[in-house]
């Protein structure tokens, strides 16, 4: 019945939200690079508004008259260097300094349970930090909820291992809905839609 309600709403307006055929994400889920077949534990960051990965050693080239970055990052087993086109350049906030700190762009194919999809990812230097990616609301948008109580959800490491339909949530849990315009709120359910992402915005 919760499946039949999703897709009379998608009928209704094709750009409307799926409130209720979301992907249930945990506060750290294993972030897959296609393209590489590289695993690396990402955490799930509701308040950040563009994905982040760990890269150090970054050299910008230039290949058929496109811009291109070289890079060195840390996946769960391993060092890896990395070769991704460059989208853009932006200017990341940083607490301890007043200046921003401008960061290369690059579009990554990325997999994280039943969410694909190509985003734009910044990258900056992690080491100091446990995990070695960050996702935000630019992979997020309307597309997941987030149960901070709970880690690799999609990788059924958590001992659940999500199916199209299935219900999540109820009395004691909490989830975080996201909106691309960083809005919170709270549900008390989530159907897991086995569709492909599709990205809102490439940053």
């Amino acid at each position: 019945r919760q499946r039949q309600m999703c897709i009379r709403d998608r009928e209704k307006n094709v750009d409307q939200p799926f409130h209720d055929c979301k992907i249930l994400l945990g506060e750290i889920e294993k972030l897959t690079l296609v393209k590489f077949d590289a695993t690396i534990s990402a955490r799930i960051d509701t308040g950040a508004t563009i994905s982040s990965l760990d890269a150090y050693n970054i050299q910008i080239y230039r290949r058929n008259k496109n811009r291109w970055v070289q890079f060195e990052t840390k996946t769960d087993n391993q060092t890896i260097t990395l070769n991704a086109q460059l989208l853009k350049y932006v200017g990341i906030k940083q607490q301890a300094t007043k200046e921003d700190q401008l960061r290369p762009i690059v579009l990554m194919d990325i997999k994280i349970g039943q969410l694909l999809g190509s985003y734009g990812f910044s990258l900056s230097n992690r080491e100091h930090l446990k995990t070695k990616a960050l996702i935000g609301r630019n992979i997020l948008g309307h597309q997941a909820l987030v149960d901070v109580s709970k880690k690799f959800v999609q990788s059924g490491e958590c001992g659940e291992v999500p199916r199209p339909g299935e219900r999540f949530g109820g009395r004691g849990t909490f989830l975080r809905s996201v909106s691309a315009t960083g809005r919170r709120g709270r549900s008390d359910r989530c159907s897991v839609s086995s569709r492909t992402a599709t990205p809102l915005s490439l940053i």
